[in-house]
């Protein structure tokens, strides 16, 4: 694997100047809070098409049919001023990712991509990834996600080729996923892995990510 990639020019810090004068200009903005209310789970399967049938009962990930759209305590509650969740990686399952932050349309229209992208890097070989961005924040409508995955123990032959697809700003998998995604390598411009890169905002203030143990079944 590479040992460093550029992630985002948008990260570079004169952007992030401009950024910074934007939203001083604009004033505060109002953060909305989490929703969690959802559809029921009779249709999960039908919303998540993109899971195979092996997916959904194991070994990688757990079964999407016993969703239960309540609070999930297992990741903590977002900042009500920043709308971010908590400094630090927040392991859950992918039941209650869906049932966390698939809380509008849009949302749930990036779990599919999310879905099909899991599926893909756990048929190689891949035991975690991480997820970042406006997906796991309050934000109601985030415009992606940002995924890392594990490189130990990844067959790069059994990997689909999107994933080599490594120079910004990677239309490829964009189109096909909805989302950024990068092997957990060094991040080039911070010399951080993408997994502590991801727990730093534009400002560099930390925040919170959300940890997948995709192999997790395999190992009991």
């Amino acid at each position: 694997w590479p040992l460093q990639i550029g992630h985002d020019p948008r990260l570079r810090p004169a952007h992030r100047a401009r950024q910074n004068r934007r939203r001083r200009q604009a004033g505060s903005r109002q953060v909305t809070t989490l929703k969690t209310s959802s559809p029921t789970s009779e249709n999960t399967q039908a919303r998540y098409p993109l899971f195979s049938r092996r997916l959904l009962l194991g070994p990688h990930l757990c079964s999407l049919g016993t969703l239960g759209y309540t609070s999930v305590m297992s990741v903590p509650e977002f900042d009500i001023k920043t709308g971010l969740l908590p400094y630090g990686e927040h392991t859950a399952t992918w039941e209650e990712v869906a049932a966390r932050f698939g809380f509008s349309h849009k949302r749930r229209r990036l779990l599919e991509g999310l879905s099909q992208a899991i599926e893909l890097v756990a048929n190689a070989g891949c035991q975690r990834i991480w997820l970042n961005g406006s997906f796991v924040t309050a934000k109601p409508e985030p415009n992606d996600f940002d995924m890392t995955w594990e490189t130990q123990g990844v067959d790069r032959q059994r990997l689909d080729q999107v994933f080599l697809d490594l120079k910004p700003p990677r239309h490829a998998q964009k189109i096909r996923f909805g989302g950024d995604i990068l092997p957990n390598v060094v991040e080039a411009n911070s010399g951080l892995s993408f997994s502590d890169f991801f727990q730093r905002d534009r400002e560099y203030r930390p925040k919170g990510i959300v940890v997948i143990n995709i192999g997790e079944e395999d190992k009991k």
